[in-house]
């Protein structure tokens, strides 16, 4: 299987203001994660509000993110949900129009052990075999937090497309072991946007994040600056997307980042709930405050 490698962002679900899907702004908003060093998309996840959206609107969203699927752009779908059934017939619909699909496990009755996981998901993955399938690892929102390693060392060839994992944890140790075992076997996917920095020196070339879609030009600066043996200014730089994450934070991290795409020029519409839906005054706040950190000219630009 070829590795997904680059800096891939998790899209925002455009919503027009009665809340209906706006689908009439993915060539934009794809063409802007294109002209700010992002590589692909990774769509209907955490970022994307899945858990807000019908299967026929998760459907319909990876329709139209597919049309800007390319040799230099690729297209995850994550397809995980509560209901097993719900999750197979988004693998089967994604089949022919994606580069890899993933799903997390089930998170309100949870799989006990590692060998419950695998079996869930090798029912999912099973209905794509042609496809890399990526196990989606966000155990603070789940709450299902098996160290990966052991997952990979016991997954052995029950889920024979398994491509890897979509790391999104703050462990570096697991994340590092997964990542050489059985010589790299599987691509491991860095999904902790505040630790990019942190993977560089053990190699990880493949990055899923949230804030890519804020902050391409930064997190490319990053890299450049790392591989130009300039830490001191990589280190300044990976300080920046902290602070950018921790004022997110402070106004509600997901209805934040989806609002702030306003004042790049991006307007995903509001946020359903429970997610927040900020005010102009409350994005106005935020601007002034990441301005006074020097953030702002990192900003991705439409």
């Amino acid at each position: 299987m070829n590795k997904i490698t680059n800096l891939i962002a998790a899209p925002y679900t455009p919503l027009k203001k009665n809340g209906d899907l706006n689908l009439d702004l993915v060539p934009k908003y794809a063409a802007y994660l294109k002209n700010n060093h992002i590589k692909g998309a990774y769509i209907n996840g955490t970022t994307g509000d899945f858990t807000s959206l019908s299967t026929t609107e998760r459907m319909l969203i990876l329709d139209a993110w597919s049309n800007y699927r390319s040799d230099d752009f690729s297209i995850i779908a994550h397809v995980g949900d509560t209901n097993l059934d719900r999750s197979v017939t988004l693998a089967k619909h994604a089949q022919g129009k994606v580069d890899a699909f993933a799903a997390l496990p089930p998170f309100y009755f949870k799989p006990g052990t590692i060998n419950d996981l695998i079996e869930y998901l090798s029912l999912i993955a099973v209905v794509a075999p042609d496809v890399p399938f990526y196990y989606y690892h966000i155990p603070d929102l789940t709450n299902v937090n098996f160290d990966m390693l052991d997952f990979l060392t016991q997954v052995g060839n029950r889920i024979p497309n398994l491509a890897g994992i979509k790391f999104t944890k703050n462990n570096l140790v697991d994340y590092i072991l997964c990542k050489e075992y059985s010589n790299q076997k599987y691509n491991i996917l860095f999904g902790a946007d505040d630790m990019l920095l942190n993977g560089l020196p053990f190699g990880t070339q493949g990055w899923v994040g949230s804030t890519y879609n804020h902050l391409g030009p930064l997190y490319a600066e990053i890299i450049k600056a790392f591989t130009n043996n300039d830490m001191e200014y990589a280190t300044q730089l990976q300080l920046k997307s902290i602070n950018f994450i921790q004022i997110l934070v402070n106004y509600s991290f997901c209805g934040a980042g989806k609002s702030f795409m306003r004042k790049i020029g991006l307007d995903c519409g509001p946020s359903r709930l429970p997610n927040k839906t900020l005010s102009d005054d409350e994005l106005d706040a935020i601007f002034e405050e990441l301005e006074r950190k020097g953030i702002t000219q990192y900003l991705g630009k439409v």
